[in-house]
C-alpha cells in the first residue's frame, strides 16, 4: 500500500532549465550571426560599395572570396575565359562609372578587381581584394562559437529533464526515491538537516553504510517524507528538533536580553539625583 507520493520540486527543475535555454539562447544568436546578421551586415556595405560600379544590386554569392583571389595571384591567368572561368562573371558596369581598365568580381565576403590592359591581357598579378565588414572566417567562426553553448545548453536541459523525472514513493516496506528502493529494514538514520533545506537519509546497502540526500529544492513533499520515515522508523525527526533547538536559543537570548535591561533600568535608579554619595 503506498502511503505517500512526491514529484520533483520546481526550483532545481526550473534552475536547469533556465541556464539551459540561457545557453541555447546564445547558441542560437551566434548561429544567427553566421547565416543571417554577418551576411546582411556584409550586403549592406556591398550595396553601398558597387553602387558607385554597377546599376541595380547584384545577386552576391559564396565566391569568389580569399581563396579564389589567392588562386588568381599565384596562377598565370591572361585571358578573360581563364578569369570568368575562376572568378565568374563579373558586375555590369553603371553607365558613366569609371570602370575601364577593370573586371570586378563581388561575393558577400567581397570584392576582386582586376586590372585589363588595353590589348586585353588580364594582370591578375596586379588584381586587389577588398573585405566588406566581416570576413569569411569570422562568419564561419560564428558556427564554432556556438557549438559551446548549444553543448551545454543541451547538457542542462537533459538535467532538466531529470530533474522533473524525480520521484518518491513511500509505502509500508520502504522508499524508492529517484529509482532508488530502500527498503525500510536497511535504514539506519536520518539526521544532519541542514537550514538550506536537507536532510540526509544512511542505509545499509551490500555490507557498507550509504547515503542519501533528499533535498526540499529538488523534491516537493520533503517535510512529508522526512516526517513519515521517521515515524516508520520511530527516529526523532532532525527538522523539527532543529527548529526546536533554534527556538530554544532564541527564547534564552530574549532571557538575557530582558534580564540585563532590568539590571541597567535598577542601576539607573541607585545612581538617581536621591542617591547617596
Amino acid at each position: 500500500m503506498i502511503l505517500l507520493e512526491s514529484g520533483a520540486a520546481r526550483t532545481d527543475r526550473n534552475w536547469w532549465l533556465g541556464v539551459g535555454l540561457v545557453f541555447l539562447v546564445m547558441g542560437g544568436y551566434f548561429i544567427y550571426d553566421g547565416a543571417v546578421g554577418y551576411r546582411k551586415q556584409n550586403a549592406a556595405k556591398a550595396r553601398e560599395r558597387l553602387s558607385l560600379w554597377t546599376a541595380g544590386q547584384p545577386e552576391l554569392g559564396e565566391t569568389p572570396g580569399p581563396e579564389e583571389y589567392n588562386l588568381l595571384r599565384t596562377r598565370k591567368i591572361a585571358s578573360r575565359q581563364e578569369l570568368y572561368k575562376l572568378l565568374g562573371q563579373p558586375l555590369a558596369p553603371r553607365e558613366g562609372a569609371a570602370t575601364a581598365g577593370v573586371e570586378r568580381f563581388a561575393s558577400v565576403y567581397g570584392v576582386i578587381t582586376v586590372p585589363i590592359d588595353p590589348s586585353g591581357r588580364v594582370r591578375s598579378e596586379l588584381a586587389e581584394w577588398q573585405a566588406w565588414k566581416w570576413s569569411k572566417e569570422e562568419i564561419r567562426n560564428q558556427y564554432f562559437w556556438a557549438v559551446i553553448p548549444c553543448v551545454l545548453g543541451v547538457y542542462f536541459l537533459i538535467r532538466a529533464f531529470r530533474a522533473w523525472r524525480l520521484r518518491a514513493e513511500i509505502d509500508e516496506q520502504g522508499m524508492t526515491y529517484g529509482g532508488v528502493r530502500i527498503a525500510l529494514a536497511d535504514i539506519v538514520s536520518i539526521r544532519d538537516y541542514n537550514k538550506k533545506g536537507w536532510v540526509d537519509l544512511y542505509y545499509r546497502r551490500g555490507g557498507q553504510e550509504k547515503r542519501l540526500r533528499i533535498d526540499n529544492q529538488k523534491i516537493a513533499k520533503f517535510d512529508e517524507i522526512v516526517e513519515l520515515l521517521c515515524q516508520q522508523k520511530k527516529f526523532p525527526n532532525p527538522i523539527k528538533a532543529y527548529f526546536e533547538a533554534q527556538r530554544g536559543e532564541d527564547d534564552e537570548e530574549k532571557a538575557t536580553a530582558g534580564s540585563d535591561a532590568q539590571a541597567g533600568v535598577k542601576t539607573g535608579s541607585e545612581g538617581g539625583p536621591g542617591a547617596e554619595t
